[in-house]
């Protein structure tokens, strides 16, 4: 097999391949054993004509496919191999020659990895959060501890009133008619959840246990039910139980009760302010280093290669098919809600793809240049912490993650590595960005929030449409 290389503007490269007749022959036989079954010749029982006849018959074109499908890969693989490449972007494959008496001459063009020129990075000066933690957050928490360690209560000695359980049957009634979905037994219903038609659970307000009463209301104009929408509705509604919820007093023994670690209200509050401290500091931590290292990139030149971005483009596309998949959702359903084919919504995502790229060439290039590395006992650690984290044995662990796997996060960990070393040599200031910088940091996250965003309003539109 032969090969040769040509360099091409860009970051591109063009590898040319020629495989040899006598393989691209045996090519073409294993296509004809493969698929003869398929192939009818006159004076011959279908499937038992021999690879001449079928040839003859048919035309050789009818097994280039197949034949091709088999040599690209390996052919490929190999003449990358004897030229020591390592290509940035999958190959654009064109045929430029095929025949049984001439072989298979193909050519791949990809894009090489592109060279990263670091400017500045160390010393730059990015927006950190103050962190303040007020007494009113704190007053919050401990409301949330009290809802968590609440009880339902049954009340027989007062009315409805808002935010009561109550337990009750319904069945209405439009035009003298019952309508589907119009009645239920023992429902349970919160006052104020507004779950019903407005007024229903305002006109429950005021009522005793083992009351019954008529509950005047009228659907809503945009009501989904079509045959409902605007309608007037009378539900005759007996109530059978109102609960109420019991809050505990605040005081020390409630925090003995919720705490292992504290045994005062004021030891409390004190172990809420430094965990809600460290959780915000935390978060303005990453705030600080996306700024930080955005505001290196921009220093940096790396010229991305189309073809390069167009596939990672793909790589987010497959991602955010995914995402939705987790949600119950379709890429396909999803598209259509949002008035878009997946050439628009791909195009769409070619400026975070290129954002990305950018991100993680430039990360790569000051892992380099600072000689930023994992360690073994380093990958250990995070598979240990994921182990802990998903109940799971570590070794479990690294045999679901695989060779690649593993190779994959270990380059992630080397990212996570280089942002640090940016963050710990900026400079934090407490003056915040102007309108331009902060859109451009939404831009850099772009690939996940504006995804799940996106994600959200298809899935609120399946609702609608439902």
């Amino acid at each position: 097999m032969a090969s040769k290389i040509e360099n091409l503007e860009k970051n591109m490269q063009k590898l040319t391949i020629e495989v040899s007749p006598e393989r691209f022959k045996e090519a073409m036989q294993r296509a004809f054993n493969k698929n003869k079954s398929r192939f009818s010749v006159p004076g011959f029982r279908k499937g038992k004509a021999p690879y001449a006849i079928v040839s003859h018959y048919y035309g050789e074109g009818v097994l280039y496919d197949d034949a091709i499908d088999e040599l690209l890969d390996p052919a490929y693989k190999e003449a990358l191999k004897e030229h020591d490449v390592d290509p940035f972007s999958s190959p654009r494959v064109s045929i430029e020659e095929v025949g049984s008496e001439k072989g298979l001459t193909f050519s791949c063009e990809y894009a090489l990895k592109p060279e990263v020129k670091l400017g500045e990075y160390k010393g730059l000066k990015a927006y950190r959060e103050k962190v303040e933690v007020s007494d009113e957050q704190i007053d919050q928490k401990i409301e949330s501890a009290r809802l968590r360690a609440s009880r339902l209560v049954p009340v027989n000695d007062r009315p409805v009133q808002k935010d009561d359980l109550v337990t009750l049957d319904y069945s209405g009634k439009v035009d003298g008619k019952k309508f589907e979905g119009g009645s239920a037994e023992n429902y349970e219903l919160k006052i104020g959840s507004q779950t019903f038609i407005p007024g229903f659970e305002d006109q429950l307000i005021g009522h005793k246990v083992d009351e019954s009463f008529d509950i005047h209301v009228t659907f809503p104009e945009e009501y989904h039910a079509k045959d409902l929408a605007g309608k007037e509705a009378v539900f005759s509604v007996t109530l059978h139980e109102i609960k109420e919820r019991e809050l505990p007093e605040v005081n020390d023994e409630f925090i003995k009760d919720i705490s292992e670690d504290c045994d005062t209200v004021a030891e409390y509050r004190e172990h809420l302010r430094k965990e809600e401290e460290e959780h915000r500091n935390e978060h303005a931590d990453q705030d600080f280093e996306q700024r930080a290292v955005m505001a290196a990139v921009k220093n940096a030149e790396i010229d991305v290669p189309a073809a390069a971005i167009e596939d990672e483009a793909g790589r987010m596309l497959d991602e955010q098919r995914r995402q939705l998949a987790y949600q119950g959702l379709k890429l396909e359903d999803y598209l259509r809600y949002m008035n878009m084919n997946e050439q628009i919504f791909k195009a769409q995502l070619l400026k975070p793809a290129e954002e990305r790229l950018r991100h993680e060439l430039f990360l790569q290039a000051v892992a380099a240049a600072e000689k930023i590395s994992v360690s073994d006992e380093e990958l250990e650690d995070r598979f240990k912490e994921m182990a802990e984290l998903y109940k799971e044995d570590v070794e479990k662990i690294k045999e679901n993650f695989g060779d690649e796997g593993v190779k994959a996060l270990k380059e992630q960990m080397l990212l996570e590595a280089a942002a640090k070393f940016i963050r710990e040599q900026s400079v934090a200031t407490d003056e915040k960005p102007k309108d331009e910088n902060e859109e451009a940091e939404a831009e850099t996250g772009a690939e996940v929030s504006e995804s799940a965003e996106l994600a959200d309003q298809g899935e609120g539109k399946a609702e609608e449409e439902k």
